[in-house]
């Protein structure tokens, strides 16, 4: 039998301690995150597909220094002018492969906090309740394993103490 979890307001409430930024999630923090997020989204409508990304980055940054590189050693040449030709779309394609990154850099940072969240929970809350019920005598099925591991590190943090 597992040890049921306090509340989600009250673990919400306890993280604003720990974790001072939750105090900043009200709905109108949401709503204008997920304003930004849509405006990201939008940008990245005709972005290329993930496997193709990184090709049309480089693509991207070679084609813009290219041009650089024309007007800044041969501002008259034909040359120039053709290559003047491309630097919109490349601008406009380097704009959508920032927008891309900033979509999935966003979704990594949510899943890192989310998952910074749920494994200091179960530490401090979950964990510290089941110990106490082993302490007092009582072992919830399928997890003999944790008796074990607070058994070594009892004769760990003895022996440390002793010697």
């Amino acid at each position: 039998m597992w040890i049921s979890s306090p509340a989600p307001l009250s673990i919400i409430e306890g993280y604003v301690t720990v974790v001072p930024f939750i105090a900043d999630l009200t709905l109108e923090a949401l709503e204008e995150a997920l304003k930004d997020a849509k405006k990201l989204l939008l940008r990245c409508q005709g972005c290329t597909s993930s496997k193709s990304s990184n090709r049309t980055l480089g693509s991207t940054r070679r084609t813009l220094a290219m041009i650089c590189h024309e007007i800044s050693n041969k501002p008259f040449k034909d040359t120039t002018l053709l290559a003047m030709k491309g630097v919109w779309s490349a601008i406009h394609a380097g704009k959508q492969e920032d927008a891309k990154t900033a979509i999935q850099q966003r979704v990594v940072r949510q899943y890192t906090m989310l998952a910074t969240a749920l494994v200091w929970n179960w530490l401090d809350q979950e964990c510290a309740l089941l110990f106490r019920e082993i302490l007092s005598g009582k072992l919830p099925a399928g997890i003999e394993w944790l008796r074990d591991l607070m058994g070594t590190v009892k004769r760990f943090y003895t022996v440390s103490l002793v010697g």
